[in-house]
């Protein structure tokens, strides 16, 4: 596994921005949907990433032979993904504004310590412990390219057989640095999805969190896992943030906590200072 860690992560909590309907879905089922990638609100998701990469191997391999090889390897590991997004800050305006119904919703303030998965990108396994990991995005573009650049001389200088599967990873996580205020973190699956060549409706899936579900979103059909922290050694949630636009009271919220058994979690009001 690849780790992605920036150092001093022991006891971080990260946020899940959402509307006040899917923070109570999520607190009384302790579940969490891992949405496909690909049929996300970003519609750029992932080129950020092509278009840093193509331009390294442009630079580091001189034979165009050599660069559309390793770009087509690299294109072929691309593997379907599964994500949730939170943020290490649980009051950021621009995230209650576009992921918690305009401010009206939550911030779930999970503890990565007590979410028992593993720290890194996964690989695509039979085994759901190892195809599914978190990790935060990287924004700086110098350390984007630094870690294209080892892998690519892992691939020509040290013939790395899977140094193109390697570097695919990280589409998931290289970013714009416009975006670097959001600050994110996110649970990424990959599960082994295989298609039957002599049958395209026989597919199966392997690895998987939970078995493969689906819904109607915005975007028309897409397709689904949930992670379940019900069974965790200790809960995960560890704060609640309520909206600039929220106006649940602390009571009440204790109440709808204690009714879960949900404890010990502390509770404040979003200090943006917002009104629609």
């Amino acid at each position: 596994t690849i780790i992605i860690l920036e150092e001093g992560n022991m006891g971080k909590i990260i946020y899940h921005y959402c509307s006040a309907n899917t923070f109570k879905l999520i607190l009384e089922s302790k579940k969490m949907f891992l949405s496909n990638v690909e049929t996300m609100n970003d519609i750029m998701e992932g080129e950020w990433y092509k278009k840093v990469v193509y331009s390294e191997i442009v630079k580091y391999v001189k034979d165009s032979n050599d660069v559309n090889r390793v770009w087509a390897e690299i294109c072929y590991n691309f593997v379907s993904k599964y994500i949730c997004c939170f943020s290490e800050d649980g009051d950021i305006l621009s995230q209650w504004r576009a992921y918690a119904d305009d401010g009206r919703g939550f911030a779930i303030g999970f503890s990565i310590d007590d979410m028992e998965i593993n720290r890194g990108m996964p690989w695509m396994n039979v085994s759901s412990d190892y195809s599914i990991g978190i990790c935060n995005v990287i924004y700086d573009i110098d350390k984007q390219i630094n870690i294209v650049k080892m892998h690519l001389d892992d691939i020509f200088n040290k013939k790395d057989a899977l140094g193109a599967v390697k570097l695919s990873q990280y589409a998931t996580i290289f970013k714009n640095p416009a975006f670097q205020e959001e600050k994110e973190w996110r649970i990424i699956h990959t599960p082994i999805i295989t298609y039957n060549e002599n049958d395209l409706f026989d597919i199966k899936v392997t690895g998987g969190v939970s078995d493969c579900n689906f819904r109607i979103t915005k975007f028309g059909l897409s397709s689904y896992f949930v992670w379940d922290f019900s069974k965790l050694k200790a809960s995960p949630i560890k704060e609640i943030v309520i909206g600039p636009q929220n106006m649940t009271k602390d009571y009440i919220l204790r109440f709808f906590l204690s009714k879960l058994e949900i404890k010990n979690v502390n509770i404040r009001k979003s200090q943006a200072s917002y009104r629609s």
